[in-house]
């Protein structure tokens, strides 16, 4: 039965807005504070069963210990009767599985900034001893301020309890859970990092790295078969971004990353070369963008010339980035065949086509400008002779004061010649 218009503790309910196989979450209002909630309810026909009681206090405790910007935060833990309520911070936004349903993927900047946010707060819950095992985009809320918050660690192992699964025990969302917790093996915050490649595979191609058809199930698939690389299916996707899926991605889990610290840096370097604005800023210009806010609730964010981007919004509203497609490369491909050109040219110089080298030791009274077959070479003194290819060379020595005298020099490979020259002033 509804509970709008009724009182859970000290607060005031308004609306039922969303409900799960254990709880059921409602809209309501703290009087005393002003501010709007979120509460949670164990459904009733499961509050009989004492394991699950357990887990949603768990649930409850686990969360409150957990203060940090990216995680929903508790505030209350109430029992009324055969009734158990969770009240939390209320989030306005939208999840990230609802927002994955509005689009087609998300673009690889966006896509990042998300995944860091969110990493983040896996990295703060991993320090405390605390595995989420359900990790997944209807878990992510994406504020309209920009932010991430992970929600939702009501099957959470808390290493500050007792584990309440018992041996062999899968638990989780197939299509995100990691091998070894298909295989119902004890997890550690590894298991996290493979549902996160799976969540960010998904953010960026728009589609599953693990999906069932009629030949395998889903987790068949998570445990025996490839993913096709993202850039295959669309070639902006940066290749160190594609770099970190895969790593999480790993069948092992000692090949993924060795700590969440190190997943969360990597997104950093990534998200500090491709973004030149905050990243919340970044993230509620693409919202604006998707028509997801409205221009007066983004400006309450972000200045008025960076909603104007118009790279950002040809790639916020579904356009692939021709940077990374085409220009990027193609200057890349030039800086290569520079650079191959340039060696070319030293390697020729340098050997002659097989040839070796010759020398010329320069001495000039009292001082000129040499110049080697036309080209100025340097102003005498000078110490090091000039290396030359074997063959007739023109060496002019110019003085202002002085004049000009030139000399044809023959050089021979592995050989140096003499040059010595006087200048004197002409009568």
């Amino acid at each position: 039965m509804s509970q709008a218009g009724k009182k859970i503790g000290i607060f005031n309910v308004l609306s039922e807005i969303g409900s799960g196989g254990m709880a059921v979450v409602y809209k309501a209002e703290q009087p005393s504070l002003g501010r709007l909630v979120a509460v949670k309810e164990l459904r009733r026909e499961l509050a009989t069963d004492p394991s699950i009681i357990t887990r949603f206090e768990r649930e409850a405790k686990s969360v409150a210990a957990l203060a940090h910007q990216n995680i929903v935060h508790i505030y209350d833990f109430i029992t009324r009767g055969d009734s158990m309520f969770i009240a939390m911070e209320y989030v306005e936004g939208i999840d990230l599985y609802d927002l994955m349903s509005k689009v087609d993927r998300l673009p690889p900047d966006i896509a990042a900034i998300i995944a860091l946010q969110a990493a983040r707060a896996l990295e703060y819950a991993h320090y405390r001893g605390v595995v989420h095992r359900d990790f997944k985009p209807s878990n992510l809320m994406i504020t309209k301020q920009g932010e991430i918050k992970l929600m939702d660690f009501g099957i959470a192992r808390d290493e500050a309890f007792d584990d309440l699964t018992r041996p062999g025990t899968a638990l989780g969302t197939p299509a995100y859970m990691s091998p070894e917790q298909i295989l119902g093996e004890r997890v550690d915050f590894r298991s996290d990092l493979f549902s996160f490649g799976i969540v960010l595979y998904q953010m960026v191609t728009g589609q599953k790295p693990f999906a069932d058809d009629d030949t395998k199930s889903v987790l068949q698939r998570i445990l025996n078969d490839p993913f096709e690389k993202p850039r295959r299916l669309y070639p902006d996707i940066p290749l160190k971004l594609q770099g970190i899926v895969r790593r999480c991605l790993e069948k092992r889990p000692d090949r993924r990353y060795k700590s969440t610290e190190a997943l969360r840096r990597e997104l950093e370097d990534f998200v500090a070369g491709k973004v030149r604005i905050n990243y919340n800023g970044r993230l509620v210009i693409f919202l604006r963008n998707r028509n997801l806010i409205s221009d007066s609730e983004a400006k309450t964010y972000v200045r008025d010339e960076e909603l104007k981007s118009s790279v950002a919004f040809a790639t916020d509203t579904g356009a692939i980035d021709a940077r990374a497609v085409v220009i990027r490369p193609l200057l890349a491909f030039h800086f290569l065949l520079l650079l191959l050109l340039a060696g070319f040219t030293t390697a020729v110089e340098t050997l002659q086509l097989g040839a070796e080298r010759g020398y010329v030791r320069i001495h000039a009274v009292p001082w000129a400008e040499v110049f080697v077959d036309g080209d100025l070479y340097d102003t005498t003194p000078f110490a090091a002779p000039i290396p030359l290819p074997p063959g007739r060379h023109t060496l002019e020595f110019r003085n202002r004061f002085l004049g000009n005298r030139t000399e044809i020099v023959e050089v021979k490979g592995g050989e140096t010649a003499r040059v010595q020259v006087e200048l004197r002033k002409q009568p």
